[in-house]
């Protein structure tokens, strides 16, 4: 089962929704892509330990990350995220989070 996906800087798009059923994932990296979304399609990852989606087109209330237990980075900055950061309160394994330049409040 695939357990990294790295496609940074390529000219993939489409919806992140669509990676939702690869469960056995624990580092997706698609930063500066054209990818788009709402972020909740990807809460089946609970695998995930780093997920890089900086400078790409997703959204939606970072609050859908929240159950991603297993994260220690979280790359997030030059989206379309927003909501509360409180929403990552169960995230006590992250040891990396950027959320520059995001509606994250």
């Amino acid at each position: 089962s695939l357990r990294a996906l790295y496609l940074s800087s390529t000219k993939v798009f489409g919806d992140i929704g669509c990676l939702g059923k690869l469960t056995s994932l624990h580092i997706l990296d698609l930063r500066s892509t054209k990818v788009s979304g709402d972020i909740w399609g990807l809460v089946g990852l609970t695998s995930l330990r780093a997920l890089y989606l900086s400078s790409t087109k997703v959204s939606g209330d970072i609050g859908g990350l929240g159950g991603l237990t297993r994260l220690d980075r979280l790359y997030l900055s030059s989206t379309k995220v927003s909501g509360d950061i409180g929403g990552l309160g169960g995230l006590t394994r992250l040891d990396w989070l950027d959320l520059s330049s995001t509606k994250v409040s």
